[in-house]
Formats: C-alpha cells, structure tokens, sequence
C-alpha cells in the first residue's frame, strides 16, 4: 500500500484530482471525461503513424503509445474508484461522482475496445493472406478488405488496403481507415452491454486480452452498483434516526 501511495506522488495524479475535485466539481468531472478519451486520441496517433510514419521512429512511437495508455488506464480506474469511494464529498454531489464513475468507465472502455481494435485490425489486414480477399474497384484497381473485425465479432473491419503507384510506377497496396463511425458505435455498445451484464452475444470478443477487459469491466460496473446502494441505504438510516431524534 505505501509503495502505490508513493508512486501516486511521484506522478501528483491523486494530489492534482484531489485539489481540483475541491475547487471544481464539473472541471473534476471534465478531466476524468478526458482521460476516459485517451484510447480514441491514441488510436487517432496510431492511424497517423501507421499511415505517414516509417522504420524505428515508427516503432517506437508505437511503444510507447502502447505504455502510455496502459498507464493512462490505470490511472483512471484508480482515480475513479477513489473519487467515488474516498473523497469527502456527501450527499448529491456523492451520488453524482458514483454515476459518473460508472458512467466514464463504460466510455474509457467503449473507447479502449475501439483502439484494441484498430490496432489489431491494421495488423490482421497486413499480415492476412490476400488470396479470395480481393475484389474489382473501378475496373482496373483493386481493394484488399476484411469484412469483419478480428477481436470483437461482428463489428466491422476498420482498415482495406488499397492500390497506390509510385513515382516509378509501381504499385504497392496501402492502407485506408473504413467503417471507423460504425465500428465506434458498437465498440461503444459492446461496453454497455457488458458493463449493463447484459450480454445480448451480437458482439463477442475474440481476443483473449479483450476477454479479460469485459471481465475487469463487469466487475467495476457491479462494484459501482453496490457502492450506490450502500450509500443509499445508509442515507435512507442516517435520515430516520435523525427524525426520530
């Protein structure tokens, strides 16, 4: 415990979130929205990297976007948590952070399922046979696509590749994002759904990591649930004995 409390310092992530949650409620909120964003900010690089970058400046800027999020990730569950269950806040303003907790994990994992996918994706389209993936555009061009996405069924591919010739006049397939509003919307669903327990099986994960990440994620949704009713009932006691006083 005293080695997190420690490393909490070192970044001042718990001290500025404590010092801004007591000088603004909505800012709080605004800067834990944010962090709950970082995936699709993080995708968003990825796709710029992948698309315009090359050699071991893009493999490295790879990395450590990768690090940064996993970071970022922990950060928000840790802050969240503390935010709903530690600070000195009561009443509504309690009952709010609890909702928003909740409610700022379904995004930040809606967006991380996003990224996981992009990711993967990009790596399937480029790693993946072509043969019987290959189909006639405008006549004399030619699109490689995958319909449908590699880590969560049924959502759709979020990358094709797509003839380009250089100056020499050879021809090379590149990468092209697709599907992206579409797939971010039943990302955003598929994290729902999960974090809701209720498990419809239209979109099944088909990672193993995303797996653990639907478990991580349906254990905080039930913790949050049974923090509010906690708190609930013991707002519900502590009124009674106040009238009976």
């Amino acid at each position: 415990m005293s080695r997190m409390k420690i490393k909490i310092d070192v970044f001042g992530l718990k001290k500025w979130y404590k010092q801004l949650l007591d000088e603004n409620f909505y800012k709080f909120l605004i800067s834990l929205g944010l962090l709950a964003s970082a995936p699709v900010i993080a995708s968003v690089l990825f796709d710029y990297i992948v698309i315009y970058g090359n050699g071991r400046f893009k493999a490295g800027l790879l990395l450590g976007i990768v690090l940064l999020l996993l970071f970022l990730l922990l950060s928000f569950i840790s802050i969240a948590i503390w935010a709903a269950i530690n600070s000195n806040t009561t009443g509504q303003r309690r009952m709010m952070l609890i909702i928003s907790a909740y409610l700022m994990i379904w995004l930040a994992f809606g967006n991380l399922y996003y990224f996981f996918s992009d990711t993967e994706n990009f790596v399937a389209t480029n790693t993946t046979s072509v043969e019987g993936l290959v189909k006639e555009w405008d006549g004399d061009m030619h699109v490689t696509e995958l319909q449908e996405s590699t880590v969560l069924r049924n959502v759709p591919h979020f990358w094709e590749l797509v003839p380009h010739k250089d100056s020499g006049g050879n021809e090379q397939l590149l990468p092209r994002t697709v599907n992206r509003l579409n797939g971010y919307l039943d990302c955003l669903y598929f994290s729902g759904v999960s974090i809701l327990t209720i498990g419809y099986g239209d979109i099944v994960p088909e990672s193993r990591f995303l797996k653990m990440l639907v478990l991580l994620e349906g254990f905080l949704g039930q913790f949050i649930n049974v923090v509010a009713i906690g708190l609930w009932l013991s707002g519900v006691k502590g009124s009674n004995d106040l009238k009976k006083q």
